[in-house]
């Protein structure tokens, strides 16, 4: 194993590039009706950006076909992911107990091959159940992964695996059929052909027609060499990591650990040439798939950028990035950053509901996001807006519409060296946090809130001559605070009186972001 150091931005990369998924037929059987309330768990193909493909394969375990299945992907060192049928498990313990020491993800394809989009609810709910229990007995642990047969969706099927913890699981655009016997060459040739970025594959280690070697396996043997020719890299490494960064204070510190590991990899396997744009998707891919929290793009995309940037997320995909060349040291400020002693470990469903509630607004006028909505369409439509969806998500949007005004001005007075102009805009920002963005404490629990209270502290520490604001997603943790140097000392000793010693924290910001130096 290679063993290598790497430094980091302040604020630091989950492991995961892209979600595993395939189907048994080409149908979407999904309604309109629920698309939108489940598309957090719902995956159909993964990040376009890196030679990533997904090996899955369906309807196993097979007595006869899933070893050999196991032994080209343990001759090739590859992984792969396969969706049990439950009912099949008890009756092959060791292979599923093979296909977990081997370093491979375990899913469930409900315990009988039903069709969901036909079944009921409690039907449904045993049909998981039963093969989430036969696996876990197996294996020691739940699946996380599901995917329906024939790829049928319901409402009552999404409700089940959501309330499992589970993703569901589909497929992108290569489906061979092979459970059909199409012919070797026609399984080689469908995926040489259609193979792209990010697909999600979609084989069958089991087979109606019992011989020797399906097709399948004879195919992977062709497949599998091919797309490592063609060079889809991946590889396994040891690592010791150090960080000062505060765990669980709204500093960022999961977006800064997924970065490094994605520089960890692109260094190790792909000469630092993995676009630091990309890393940072992966990052937020693998905490809003694998950790669950639906975090935005900014917290990573800053660790792996660097520096004060302006970014705009348009296009989440292509998101525009601009450096901001600034030193508060030059206008006689320091930016401090306190830790007010909360923690987000339970916090993200207040976290979700705040975009939640804004594309709600945004789906009102048939847009995916609020920035498409014109403002005064929206003010038009006030009153109905606050029927249908509540006062809140109203507030939420008001605070968008304004606040990326703000981001702008920031930037301009930034950019035209008026600092002034720029404090009084970070004093209008997190004033609007507060009232309307609503994310300084949590609805769930209104007897602490040490954001508050710090904010206030703040405030009287600082009078008009700083400025403070809630940091990060908010909720608990940190607020930031642009101070003038003569006073820092005066504001550290006020804000550690009420949060003890070592809660102020007097930062720079690091103007480079994910890089290797040794």
């Amino acid at each position: 194993m290679k063993k290598i150091l790497y430094t980091l931005v302040i604020i630091l990369f989950i492991a995961g590039f892209s979600g595993v998924c395939s189907a048994d037929n080409d149908k979407d059987v999904s309604a309109d009706s629920y698309k939108y309330d489940y598309e957090d768990i719902i995956i159909k193909k993964g990040n376009k950006s890196e030679k990533v493909v997904a090996l899955t394969f369906d309807d196993g375990p097979d007595e006869v076909f899933t070893p050999q299945v196991l032994d080209i992907l343990k001759k090739y060192d590859v992984k792969a992911t396969f969706f049990l049928i439950g009912e099949k498990v008890p009756y092959n313990k060791q292979i599923v107990k093979r296909e977990k020491e081997e370093g491979h993800e375990i899913g469930n394809h409900t315990y009988t091959h039903i069709n969901a989009a036909k079944k009921t609810k409690s039907e449904i709910e045993s049909e998981v159940t039963k093969t989430q229990e036969a696996i876990k007995e197996i294996t020691g642990e739940y699946p996380t992964l599901f995917r329906p047969p024939y790829r049928a969706l319901s409402r009552d099927l999404c409700q089940v695996v959501k309330s499992k913890n589970m993703n569901i699981i589909l497929w992108s655009n290569i489906d061979v059929r092979d459970w059909s016997n199409p012919g070797v060459n026609t399984i080689v040739s469908t995926i040489d052909e259609k193979v792209e970025n990010g697909n999600i594959i979609i084989l069958h280690d089991y087979n109606t027609v019992r011989n020797d070697k399906s097709q399948t396996i004879q195919a992977l043997d062709i497949v599998i060499p091919k797309l490592k020719e063609e060079g889809y890299k991946i590889g396994g490494f040891e690592a010791y990591v150090t960080s000062d960064v505060l765990n669980g204070a709204g500093m960022s510190s999961s977006a800064a650990f997924e970065v490094l590991i994605g520089n960890i990899l692109s260094g190790l396997y792909n000469d630092m040439k993995i676009d630091p744009v990309f890393l940072a998707q992966a990052g937020q891919y693998a905490e809003n798939v694998y950790f669950g929290k639906p975090c935005g793009l900014m917290d990573q995309m800053a660790s792996s950028i660097g520096g004060l940037i302006n970014i705009d997320f348009e296009d989440p995909q292509s998101p525009k990035i601009k450096k901001v060349e600034v030193d508060f040291e030059e206008y006689g400020h320091s930016l401090c950053i306190v830790d007010t002693k909360g923690s987000h470990a339970d916090l993200t469903d207040d976290y979700a509901a705040i975009p939640y509630e804004m594309k709600k607004v945004a789906n009102y006028f048939n847009q995916e996001a609020l920035r498409e909505v014109d403002k005064d369409e929206f003010y038009l439509n006030l009153p109905k807006i606050r029927e249908i969806l509540g006062d809140r998500a109203v507030l939420r949007a008001m605070h968008l519409f304004e606040e990326n005004k703000r981001v702008d001005q920031q930037v301009k007075a930034l950019e035209e060296g008026d600092f002034d102009t720029f404090k009084k805009l970070i004093k209008e920002s997190g004033d609007s946090s507060f009232k309307y963005l609503q994310n300084v404490y949590s609805s769930h629990d209104l007897t602490n809130q040490s954001v508050s209270i710090g904010l206030a502290i703040s405030d009287i520490s600082l009078g008009d001559k700083g400025v403070s604001r809630v940091h990060g997603g908010g909720f608990a943790g940190t607020i930031q605070a642009f101070v003038p140097n003569d006073i820092v000392s005066m504001y550290k000793k006020n804000m550690e009186h009420v949060f003890g010693e070592g809660a102020c924290h007097v930062l720079k910001v690091r103007p480079y972001g994910g890089m290797k130096v040794l």
